[in-house]
């Protein structure tokens, strides 16, 4: 059934390329389609893989686009499939939209999920389910959370009667039995101060890299045990990645790149390790990739025991280099980094642009000047740069004759000039 789908469905993609030369024809469709598909048949996919999708799945046709080209109409909230032919394949992907950014906080031994909706505000009424196991929104961490649970399965998120599904894979596998036995042969005090010499022995031999105290003892003949010991950036590297790693959280921006003049807002969520909101205030830096200097914007209260919210405008002053991945970095009152995230700076093309025009009055009479306003924005509502409109007046019928003989020019009124 699904390879008659295929064929069939392949035909119709390259029924306009019969009279073309085989070798020189095009390889794939012209036109890539998108299908809606119902929750059911998505939680089918993120349960298993694409290797389950039928000639079932095709039901409904919302849009197309040329295959060469990208899609950039938005969506409404749903699970979508888009298929094009490539060669004798049918080649498609699955893409979700939905209302909220998931994301998952690992600390290795809990299930911390954080819902945050388009503005970056927490959503604490959903409806949230690990294999169909509910999940209970904890109002101390500000997230659905299950204790001691290894993350993997099926996760279900629920809100405004959209159900989004993520597939959750365990990479700290929960082994109780064998984490107990090494506790025991290799736990200090106790056994491990017998067994690990000997272990660190065979270990050194199997990956052919001296380990422990094997290495302790060659490090110093290596002339870069000097510069990582006694180099004082090294040595505040290590303390900073420490500190770092007794901490987890998440910043979140209100966009992934900016470009200069724009305004960069963000929220930061701070745990440490048992997850428990870090308390007091946070100096805010601002790296760059391409400059070493660090300028430190402000120093932060925060508005919820661990959360942290800022904006800043991106002028001139700050000196930073286009096209560089700028870095937001959370700092205690030590100087000691919480943690940090990216995002990029450059001169980018804004593919939202709007023009609007409107007039002073709706019906204009003999002796009235028409006024007209015209407006050119981006999606952050800016205006856009160098921009110029041309306005043409041109007739559209006449209504009465003042003389047997009228020249009515094609055009009335024409003007052009830059949009300030």
């Amino acid at each position: 059934m699904k390879r008659h789908l295929l064929y069939t469905f392949l035909g119709l993609l390259f029924s306009t390329a019969h009279a073309q030369d085989l070798a020189s024809s095009r390889k794939t469709s012209f036109y890539t389609y998108i299908f809606k598909i119902t929750e059911g048949e998505a939680r089918k996919i993120y349960q298993k893989d694409l290797s389950v999708v039928t000639d079932t799945f095709f039901h409904t046709v919302v849009d197309s686009f040329p295959t060469a080209r990208s899609h950039h109409k938005q969506l409404p909230v749903g699970n979508y499939l888009t298929a094009f032919a490539s060669g004798n394949e049918l080649e498609y992907e699955l893409q979700s939209f939905g209302y909220l950014q998931v994301k998952l906080l690992n600390n290795k031994t809990d299930l911390a999920v954080h819902l945050h909706d388009s503005l970056g505000n927490s959503i604490a009424n959903a409806s949230v389910f690990l294999k169909g196991k509910p999940v209970r929104f904890d109002v101390h961490t500000q997230s659905y959370r299950l204790k001691k649970t290894n993350r993997q399965g099926l996760l279900a998120v629920e809100y405004k009667g959209f159900t989004s599904y993520h597939a959750l894979t365990s990479q700290y596998k929960s082994r109780r039995l064998m984490t107990g036995v090494k506790r025991i042969v290799f736990g200090k005090p106790g056994l491990g101060y017998l067994s690990m010499p000997f272990y660190r022995i065979y270990s050194s031999i199997r990956d052919k890299y001296p380990q422990g105290w094997i290495r302790a003892i060659t490090r110093p003949f290596h002339g870069s045990w000097w510069e990582e010991n006694f180099n004082r950036d090294r040595i505040s590297e290590r303390r900073n990645g420490k500190f770092m790693r007794k901490h987890r959280g998440f910043i979140i921006f209100n966009k992934p790149r900016y470009q200069p003049k724009d305004t960069v807002k963000f929220k930061a969520v701070v745990f440490n390790r048992k997850g428990k909101s870090v308390s007091g205030n946070a100096g805010i830096h601002l790296k760059s990739y391409e400059v070493r200097k660090e300028i430190k914007l402000a120093q932060l209260t925060a508005y919820r025991t661990g959360t942290y919210e800022y904006a800043f405008f991106l002028h001139d002053s700050l000196k930073l280099r286009l096209g560089t991945q700028c870095q937001i970095v959370l700092k205690n009152k030590k100087g000691q980094a919480y943690l940090q995230d990216d995002f990029t700076y450059e001169d980018y093309e804004l593919k939202s642009n709007t023009f609007a025009i409107r007039t002073d009055r709706k019906d204009y009479y003999r002796g009235n000047l028409p006024v007209l306003y015209a407006k050119g924005t981006d999606e952050n509502d800016l205006n856009v740069p160098d921009a110029r409109v041309r306005l043409t007046v041109l007739p559209h019928h006449v209504l009465d004759f003042t003389d047997r003989q009228v020249v009515v020019p094609d055009t009335l009124w024409q003007c052009e000039q830059k949009l300030d």
